[in-house]
């Protein structure tokens, strides 16, 4: 029931006495998007969260290990002990009922005790946690957000990627489980029937040269700036285990805004495209003019923030209050591999 991008669900398990171990499958996200593997190890550490949640519920005391071996693609190793503590658990119920909530917000604010309630989570040595709630800040960044889908939509690989994903009906939906169900996106007729129109490759070829996909990041740029406050989580050093950690925080950060009856939508593309053209500046599969809108945006984002210039913002999301979501994305049953 963890978040991954695209709903890609990156994991396997394997079950060895009283210890788990779970494996990254790194086919299964976007290749550009998850540089170094950052989204898939991100979904690892909300992964983590949940196991974690889950076992003190049990009155299990989870001992996490991250990268135990050489072995890259073995994320974590969890062993599990018995722990009669009382603890608080309050967020296990949630951990069914969080979900991406893309509908328009409500501009109404937190209270400041549910706002320190989020800000009242588990921030590891290399990670630090930002948030904007002023309407101009909110703005700024909602734009610099939105701007990922121009460059998602006019560049054919990433466009390939996009619509790859997609699950158009619920029959599809409930046979694949994974992937971004349409109904998910909350689309209107209109909205959905362009989406799909967008798929194919020579229409959008035509809907570039009008500028179609300027005009939907202006409309997701309103979207993104509505709601009680963006949220921003940013690391300090980059490494995989950081990663995970990030991720661990992002998911406890979503449990605790549902707990309040509060929706999120993590909107980080373009942290990931800023993310992937700083450490390889002389990338090819971009294009200039695409190159020069995600720098614009992603430095768009650090001054919203006031972010240093040494700064890794890897997840972006905004949370407020919104009517339930018309969806919600499916989930694979998991592949549990025991052995000896």
């Amino acid at each position: 029931m963890a978040p991954s991008g695209d709903n890609s669900q990156p994991w396997r398990f394997v079950v060895t006495g009283s210890k788990l171990k779970i494996y990254n499958l790194p086919e299964k996200d976007n290749p550009y998007l998850n540089f170094m593997q950052s989204g898939s190890l991100v979904a690892h550490g909300a992964l983590l969260k949940n196991i974690e949640i889950t076992s003190l519920k049990m009155g299990l005391m989870p001992e996490i290990s991250l990268f135990p071996t050489n072995d890259a693609n073995l994320v974590s190793e969890v062993s599990f002990h018995n722990d009669d503590t009382e603890r608080d658990t309050s967020l296990f119920e949630f951990i069914p009922k969080r979900a991406t909530n893309r509908r328009p917000y409500e501009n109404k604010p937190i209270s400041e005790k549910d706002f320190n309630i989020l800000n009242e989570v588990k921030i590891f040595n290399d990670l630090s946690l930002h948030f904007v709630n002023d309407p101009e800040s909110k703005k700024r960044a909602g734009a610099a957000g939105s701007s990922a889908e121009i460059v998602i939509l006019e560049n054919s690989l990433l466009h390939e990627y996009l619509f790859r994903d997609v699950m158009w009906s619920k029959k599809q939906e409930n046979r694949e489980r994974h992937g971004l169900y349409i109904k998910t996106m909350e689309f209107n007729p209109i909205q959905k029937v362009l989406f799909r129109l967008a798929g194919n490759k020579t229409i959008m070829n035509f809907a570039k040269k009008i500028r179609f996909p300027y005009f939907i990041a202006k409309q997701d740029a309103v979207l993104y700036s509505t709601g009680a406050t963006i949220g921003l989580l940013n690391l300090k050093k980059i490494s995989p285990g950081n990663f995970v950690e990030l991720g661990m925080a992002m998911e406890e950060i979503w449990l605790k805004a549902a707990s309040l009856g509060l929706s999120f939508q993590p909107i980080s593309a373009t942290l990931f495209l800023g993310f992937k053209l700083r450490s390889d500046p002389a990338d090819k599969v971009l294009s200039q003019e695409h190159k020069k809108i995600v720098y614009r945006s992603y430095a768009e984002i650090f001054s919203a923030f006031k972010l240093e210039k040494s700064d890794v913002p890897l997840v972006m999301f905004r949370i407020g209050y919104a009517k339930d979501p018309s969806a919600r994305s499916s989930r694979k049953e998991p592949v549990i591999e025991t052995t000896a």
